[in-house]
């Protein structure tokens, strides 16, 4: 069962786009589900079964594929980049079904690389930014969440 027995679609979706997950990365998604219900949260794109086993204890969703494989099971899809031309407002809650976020080391300074591996696969998904400074996984979906979820808009 893809959404691993979960009533809904998960809200927000990490694309693993690094080539394992890495220990500073499992922290970041660690810290991920201390804030957010992991029901709501799925890891895309996770083929190693290394990675599988690192990632199960979170209690999150689990795909092997890469959300790029079958978009429209996800619906509305907003992917979170830098270089997206519009910040996420409070008002975008109801306009999106998932948020997707790359599971990536960010370079520095920034060279595009969400949008390479990421938005540039993903034609018909909406882009959104959250400022201009490069921010870690975890604190990307944290703060989509306080934007969303709570209605705070970004400043």
């Amino acid at each position: 069962i893809f959404f691993r027995g979960f009533a809904m679609p998960p809200r927000y979706i990490i694309e693993q786009l690094d080539t394992e997950v890495f220990p500073w990365a499992l922290l970041e998604f660690k810290h991920i589900v201390t804030e957010i219900d992991p029901s709501q949260v799925l890891f895309t794109n996770v083929p190693n079964s290394a990675d599988v086993d690192k990632l199960q204890p979170l209690g999150c969703g689990i795909c092997p594929e890469s959300i790029q494989v079958d978009t429209a099971k996800y619906g509305r899809i907003c992917v979170l980049d830098p270089r997206a031309p519009e910040v996420l407002m409070p008002q975008d809650a109801d306009a999106f079904d998932c948020l997707v976020f790359g599971g990536i080391l960010g370079n520095h300074p920034m060279d595009g690389r969400t949008e390479r591996e990421l938005t540039s696969h993903l034609a018909k998904a909406a882009r959104r930014h959250l400022g201009e400074l490069q921010m870690t996984t975890d604190t990307a979906v944290l703060v989509t969440h306080r934007i969303l979820h709570d209605q705070v808009p970004f400043d």
